[in-house]
């Protein structure tokens, strides 16, 4: 149960700092203000990042999935699943500090490490697992960072 229990918590931290870095602003600049300070011609539409309303939804029901499993069946997430989402949501949270203090060559290691454990997550499911519950959330996520991903090094360029 402490490994749900600590994917439960990093899911939350994702959802304040992300928040926060907006809300406060961190380093007193918006994540959006940093990504229109330099014209690149990668950079999607700013209504794209709403992309994060839809994959926190995800993951949230995600995590829920988790925790029925569990109150039914005694089912835990395997070891790896857990290891992998604790490192996302890690690399997710430091990069945007990264971001916000711009270390942009930083961030671009953050935003790597980010897009390899949500790679590493995804392989741990079947192919035929495809629900809410399942490889879903971490499919839009892996290919929502996957363009993040992209944009981040041109922005560094």
């Amino acid at each position: 149960m402490f490994r749900l229990i600590l994917m439960t918590i990093a899911f939350l931290a994702i959802i304040a700092i992300n928040a926060l870095a907006n809300i406060l602003p961190i380093n007193g600049q918006t994540t959006g203000e940093i990504s229109n300070r330099l014209p690149v011609l990668f950079t999607p539409a700013g209504y794209v990042f709403s992309i994060w309303s839809v994959i926190y939804i995800l993951l949230a029901i995600w995590i829920a999935g988790f925790w029925i499993r569990y109150k039914k069946e005694k089912e835990l997430p395997s070891r790896a699943i857990s290891l992998y989402f604790i490192l996302s949501a890690a690399a997710n949270i430091t990069w945007l500090f990264l971001w916000h203090y711009e270390y942009f060559a930083w961030s671009i290691a953050a935003m790597l490490l980010y897009l390899g454990s949500l790679i590493l997550l995804y392989l741990q499911y079947d192919n035929n697992e495809r629900k809410f519950t399942e490889r879903l959330p971490i499919s839009v996520n892996m290919g929502w960072i996957s363009v993040a991903t992209i944009t981040n090094i041109s922005y560094v360029l």
